[in-house]
């Protein structure tokens, strides 16, 4: 049982394998106690430096820090540490004020059981209850999990992106200015610049409608693939 964390409250737990992790969760990084972040923040940042295997620098410790504050936070707790966390921002992405959720990304340890990224975000979206998904990723994982989501239109795997879906994109904030954008295959180029995971090998997953998409992606270049499903 984790021990009770000021400002943190429960949002699930979930087992893999006979790996158990409690996931908790705040609204905002910075409405914690100052206690709280001051033990958060530097293991938050170690293991998004594990997650993508990354070393450590003073600018990927900033980004770290930056994103945990875009949003809902979901830290996986493993034996009383974080070894993952989400962020999951609540928007609404049109005009007509239709409810929306970013999912502005994620990372675990492999210490923290396998699969519980995704069973984050089914809680998170079951609860939320969003009409609108976004999301942007090289990862054929975060794809494969937006299908699952999504079942009633997901752009680009069901269809080509259009003018709808990169409105929706700019107000998640997916879409950077000063890079350049393909609508119909929803593709941002050379978007982070290199690869986000900094490992050797390139996961993959065998789903031919996630590899449709993900494949015309220059993956050592950064490019990034942006995903705008509608679940109702």
């Amino acid at each position: 049982m984790v021990k009770e964390i000021e400002g943190l409250t429960q949002f699930a737990t979930y087992t893999n394998k006979g790996l158990t992790a409690t996931i908790l969760h705040t609204k905002s990084f910075d409405s914690l106690p100052d206690q709280t972040k001051k033990q958060f923040e530097p293991e938050l940042i170690k293991t998004a430096t594990l997650g993508f295997q990354r070393s450590y620098t003073n600018k990927f410790a900033s980004d770290v820090s930056k994103h945990i504050r875009d949003g809902d936070l979901l830290i996986v707790i493993v034996d009383d540490f974080a070894e993952g966390f989400a962020v999951r921002k609540k928007v609404t992405p049109t005009t007509n004020l239709c409810s929306g959720v970013c999912l502005a990304g994620a990372v675990k340890t492999n210490h923290a059981p396998s699969g519980v990224i995704q069973h984050i975000t089914k809680q998170f979206i079951e609860r939320s209850n969003p009409k609108f998904i976004g999301t942007r990723t090289q990862n054929d994982e975060v794809v494969k999990t937006m299908i699952g989501l999504c079942p009633i239109d997901l752009a680009p795997i069901y269809r080509p992106g259009n003018t709808t879906d990169l409105e929706i994109a700019k107000r998640m904030g997916l879409i950077p200015n000063n890079k350049k954008f393909n609508l119909d295959q929803m593709i941002i180029e050379k978007c982070y610049g290199e690869p986000m995971i900094a490992g050797p090998i390139r996961n993959r997953v065998n789903n031919p409608q996630v590899l449709t998409a993900t494949n015309p992606l220059n993956y050592n270049k950064g490019d990034a693939l942006v995903l705008i499903g509608r679940r109702r």
